[in-house]
């Protein structure tokens, strides 16, 4: 979600931090911003459709680079939760349609680069054109199962999903202290504390709203003059101010007029106090006027309304709900019409909503993935049996890591390992019974018997299947 502006505008508010600072916390991640990072990793292989990772029976590079940022934050004593992409947003659909458009125009350049022996071209352009697909995520989601990691995938934006979490009470079981994004536009969004530029040693940035909205600032003096910050810009205002001076600057969801900013927006909100006000003085102005979007002033009440009111879903209830409750106008048009309000996202029945977020369901198609049945069992254990196994194999998931082999693996079915790649080497800690530390698995194949003798990480025992799966208060 870019929104011109708002990341200068911010830094005044912006301190550098470790993620130990998060220790004991649940925090909720934007993994679609991690799986766009790691596609560099091997973006040459995904733009040739190749999948050299599967011959030698390894986890996909982009699977492997989610998880241990992941253990790292466990390795500080953070708790992350996964939250995944899903449906597609209505007000998103242009937007998405032109970002296709250009992707399959770069993807074109970059083979095009491979044929006359560029490779590094190549490389760089697959790099900014390799789609991370629906089918990605989901190997991600299963393996984060199999680690204990816990998952939701939301109905739509994760972006509003991260930001329920983040705001609902303390006493929600799925409360989460913090969001981990890769840029600080989850401030538009409401949420308490965003924490972005993560590295893998765990170094990062974060902003507090509070700092934002009353113009704390929390870098040196020295450093203030030293990066030329600008002086704080949102101070006074309340966050519904701060959203509305977002969405004139412009967002995915609607451009903005040309020349406006987050600054330029905010001095307007302070002048002439009201959003309709503004919206009148862009389309009187000429400078303003011609570049305009059209139908602004509807438009712009939708994107506010989907910042406000995006459907997610609450784990605790088990069903979908509006991210804020509805103000009494727009719960009586949708009492009225239940589609009036279907661009917050179309509300799903609770089995389907609850079959998405589990990861049992694709997304967007609402169907079944294949096997979809063990997906609940991912995370099971040895309990889930060979079935979870077997599925894993023949999607074909490469294994994670280690656990139990052979006769040994029920056991070893508690047996928890917490793996952090650092430089070169890796720190492994180990609770339970001792698992030794394995080769790299062979290729896949075989039964789903001798798949237990291969390195597979002992998760630990999940919730199971079920609405009450969705009230588990656990890690």
């Amino acid at each position: 979600m870019g929104i011109a502006g708002l990341h200068k505008a911010i830094t005044p508010h912006v301190k550098v931090t470790h993620v130990r600072e998060l220790a004991g916390q649940r925090v909720a991640v934007d993994t679609s911003a991690w799986l766009h990072k790691s596609v560099f990793t091997c973006a040459l292989d995904l733009g040739l459709g190749r999948t050299p990772w599967t011959d030698r029976g390894e986890l996909p590079p982009y699977v492997e680079y989610c998880l241990n940022l992941a253990k790292m934050l466990q390795s500080h004593g953070v708790k992350p939760l996964l939250v995944f992409d899903g449906g597609q947003m209505p007000l998103k659909i242009e937007e998405n349609a032109k970002r296709s458009a250009s992707r399959k125009e770069r993807m074109a350049k970059a083979k095009a680069r491979y044929e006359k022996n560029d490779v590094e071209g190549a490389t760089q352009m697959f790099q900014q054109s390799v789609p991370v697909t629906a089918e990605m995520a989901r190997e991600l989601l299963v393996a984060s199962k199999l680690h204990g990691i816990k998952t939701i995938v939301a109905p739509y934006e994760a972006d509003a999903q991260m930001s329920f979490l983040a705001r609902t009470d303390k006493s929600h079981p799925w409360h989460c202290s913090a969001v981990i994004t890769e840029d600080s536009d989850m401030v538009a969004y409401g949420c308490p504390v965003v924490v972005f530029k993560l590295t893998k040693f765990g170094d990062a940035k974060m902003v507090r709203l509070h700092d934002v909205l009353e113009g704390n600032v929390v870098v040196s003096a020295e450093e203030k003059e030293k990066e030329k910050l600008p002086e704080p810009l949102f101070s006074g205002l309340d966050h519904a101010k701060l959203l509305a001076a977002c969405i004139f600057a412009g967002c995915d969801w609607l451009p903005s007029a040309k020349g406006m900013g987050v600054r330029t927006a905010v001095q307007l909100l302070r002048r002439f106090r009201f959003n309709e006000r503004v919206q009148a003085h862009l389309a009187s102005e000429s400078r303003y006027r011609s570049s305009l979007p059209e139908r602004y002033a509807e438009r712009f009440q939708r994107v506010l309304n989907a910042f406000q009111h995006s459907r997610v879903f609450d784990p605790a209830r088990g069903e979908m709900v509006e991210l804020l409750e509805l103000p009494p106008d727009l719960a009586a048009k949708a009492k009225e019409d239940p589609a009036a309000l279907d661009y917050l996202g179309p509300k799903l029945a609770p089995e389907v909503a609850r079959g998405v977020a589990e990861g049992s369901l694709h997304p967007r198609t609402l169907e079944q993935w294949e096997n979809a049945s063990s997906i609940a069992s991912a995370g099971a254990g040895a309990s889930a049996g060979a079935g979870a196994s077997s599925w894993i194999m023949q999607r074909p998931l490469r294994a994670p890591y280690a656990a139990g082999a052979g006769a040994g693996a029920g056991a070893n079915a508690n047996a928890f390992r917490k793996m952090v790649r650092r430089g070169q080497g890796e720190v492994l800690q180990e609770r339970g019974q001792d698992v030794a530390k394995r080769a790299p698995p062979p290729v896949f194949g075989g039964t789903s018997a001798d798949i237990l003798q291969r390195p597979f990480k002992a998760p630990r025992a999940a919730t199971a299947a079920g609405g009450g799966q969705w009230r588990s208060s656990s890690s």
